[in-house]
């Protein structure tokens, strides 16, 4: 990561310089077209528009689960001990370790005969969101699609509206991976509905994001710029440097697709700010 901040944070020096000597010449245009294209590969890695993150199952489940962590601790003895319901919730556990550590394929060989037995209500609403977030990240959209649905007719029978906003926003995620725009388009607006009620600002960002993210993909700029810059704001005011990061990395597409190349310029910059303070704390 560090590699790619430097040699990208020299790209965008050499293109001020360059800039500041002659900003007025034709060739300025094709040395500012040039310096674009030397970051398709850095940000083609960036996952855009729409993010593997805006699944987000840990936000509602690492908070409900952090008291039935201890169940990961006990022994093998213990652990036989258990009841039916403190062994399901075990398993689940279980496979989170395994869906932390990217083991998509064996969380859900897992997961899959835990989810046909007769769960507690809660149990199924996080089962079904962290398999579909599986399902999601082996590309299989169709399964998880059914999960999240599995999901939000769980959290609505618990009345649980954080996490009906959220299966509602994995709903906008996978139609928007699907190219279904339209049914992406309404899942994110119910989720950003309730997440607004319930003064969510992270959440309410996160839906802004991706609403904005679909008017991108439709060629809506105008509707598009609107969204992100809603989004920026919130993450700004709330001081997430993840959120701003992207906003603003999606901010600087947008203008690059457009052929503004120095608003496009000035966003890329400011992400480069953006990453390199999150590097600085994820080094403390």
């Amino acid at each position: 990561m560090k590699r790619k901040e430097d040699a990208l944070f020299k790209r965008i020096t050499d293109f001020v310089a360059t800039a500041l000597r002659s900003p007025s010449s034709a060739s300025n245009e094709t040395e500012t077209s040039s310096f674009f294209e030397q970051q398709d590969e850095r940000f083609a890695a960036e996952p855009f528009p729409t993010e593997i993150k805006t699944i987000d199952y840990k936000l509602e489940n690492e908070r409900d689960l952090s008291k039935l962590k201890y169940l990961l601790d006990l022994s093998p003895e213990r652990q036989a001990e258990l009841s039916p319901n403190q062994r399901q919730w075990l398993i689940h556990l279980q496979g989170r370790l395994l869906l932390e550590s990217s083991k998509w394929e064996e969380a859900l060989a897992l997961w899959q005969p835990l989810q046909a037995q007769n769960l507690e209500l809660e149990l199924q609403a996080y089962l079904a969101s962290d398999i579909a977030f599986a399902y999601f990240c082996l590309g299989r959209f169709t399964p998880a699609l059914e999960q999240c649905q599995t999901a939000l007719i769980a959290y609505r029978g618990l009345k649980d509206y954080r996490g009906e906003a959220q299966a509602l926003n994995n709903l906008g995620v996978l139609y928007a991976r699907m190219e279904k725009w339209g049914d992406a388009l309404d899942f994110h607006r119910k989720s950003l509905e309730i997440r607004r009620k319930l003064n969510d600002r992270q959440g309410e960002a996160i839906s802004l994001l991706n609403i904005g993210n679909l008017h991108y993909l439709l060629g809506k700029w105008s509707a598009a710029t609107k969204e992100y810059e809603d989004s920026l704001s919130i993450f700004q005011a709330i001081d997430d440097p993840v959120g701003k990061n992207n906003t603003t990395m999606c901010l600087a597409r947008l203008y690059q697709s457009q052929g503004d190349w120095l608003k496009a310029f000035s966003h890329y910059q400011a992400g480069l700010v953006y990453l390199q303070s999150l590097n600085k704390i994820e080094e403390q």
